[in-house]
């Protein structure tokens, strides 16, 4: 995979990515999942209140079913495409779809090269994260 994409997740339930440090999608984005190498950048984009977090870094390579019950409590969905990830310290940008227009439809997306760099500089400099989900061991 070209080291110049990465991907943004948007899913309205954080606290489920946080403490099992694992993103999940549906079976329909497996073919970009399974595309994730280690060190991939993410972000999360809350749908729900607009706001990015990151930076994470995956863990490891993008599979199916890491954890399939993962995201039970959001029956009858489901998001086998998994992929773990870890993260040194984490920032948050609230209202970023307004700093951030390609983030406004709250839809999945790849990011160029230049478009990762600016938003892993700006959560860098953006305030942490407004609620402790503890720092990430190494997966």
């Amino acid at each position: 995979m070209s080291k110049d994409i990465c991907f943004t997740v948007v899913i309205g339930h954080k606290e489920s990515v946080f403490k099992k440090r694992l993103f999940g999608l549906a079976m329909k984005f497996w073919g970009w999942v399974q595309q994730i190498e280690q060190g991939t950048p993410l972000f999360l984009y809350n749908i729900d209140s607009k706001t990015l977090f990151g930076p994470f870094r995956t863990a490891g390579k993008g599979r199916l079913n890491i954890d399939p019950r993962a995201w039970e409590n959001l029956r009858p969905l489901e998001f086998p495409a998994q992929v773990l990830v870890s993260w040194d310290k984490m920032h948050e940008i609230r209202m970023a779809n307004k700093r951030f227009p390609f983030l406004k439809d709250g839809n999945l997306c790849k990011l160029s090269l230049e478009k990762t760099n600016m938003l892993i500089s700006a959560l860098r400099q953006a305030q942490d994260c407004s609620f402790d989900f503890g720092k990430s061991e190494n997966l």
